[in-house]
């Protein structure tokens, strides 16, 4: 079946006053099944919500191949809009759990 299914899309809950080192400490996670591991692509993204007018900031994002990833923690860099690594993002990283 080479049909494609909707992206499949995981919100965390909103952290609020989370600061400059942000943390979820989400224990579900997501769950998802992939069909073809060779073409699958991971994106992650993170956004600051803005209480006041309620929209959401692109802050960084990174996308990962489904076939390179193995179990444990991982920690991966996030880039900028620009998807660059300078300035406030330099050092930016999102640290998760794969388990299969």
């Amino acid at each position: 079946d080479k049909t494609l299914n909707p992206p499949k899309v995981h919100l965390t809950k909103i952290v609020n006053n989370n600061g400059l080192n942000p943390i979820w400490n989400e224990r579900e996670g997501s769950k998802f099944v992939v069909k073809d591991p060779s073409t699958a692509i991971l994106l992650i993204s993170v956004w600051d919500h803005d209480k006041a007018s309620g929209s959401d900031d692109f802050i960084a994002a990174t996308s990962l191949p489904v076939s390179c990833m193995r179990e444990g923690y991982r920690s991966v860099p996030l880039f900028d809009f620009f998807h660059l690594r300078c300035g406030a993002h330099s050092s930016s990283s999102l640290l998760f759990k794969v388990e299969k």
